[in-house]
């Protein structure tokens, strides 16, 4: 849970916080088991998948490279 609520922090508010927002996308990826966990976590608290809220914060190849990360089609 702490961790979704960390990426909430990064997107809450005017403007994504974007090197917070990939640092944080970033290190938690490498663990997709972790990954899991935080997307269900943030879905759970927020009540919208973690995906579509970076969708919505991001653009173009930032976002494509994000949404990789979190395993989801960025289309």
């Amino acid at each position: 849970m702490h961790a979704a609520e960390l990426l909430e922090e990064s997107m809450h508010g005017l403007g994504t916080k974007d090197k917070l927002l990939v640092s944080r996308i970033i290190r938690f990826h490498w663990n997709r088991y972790e990954m899991e966990n935080i997307k269900g976590a943030y879905q759970a608290k927020m009540g919208i998948p973690l995906a579509q809220r970076v969708h919505g914060e991001t653009s173009r190849d930032q976002r494509r490279m994000l949404l990789a990360c979190l395993g989801e089609p960025w289309q």
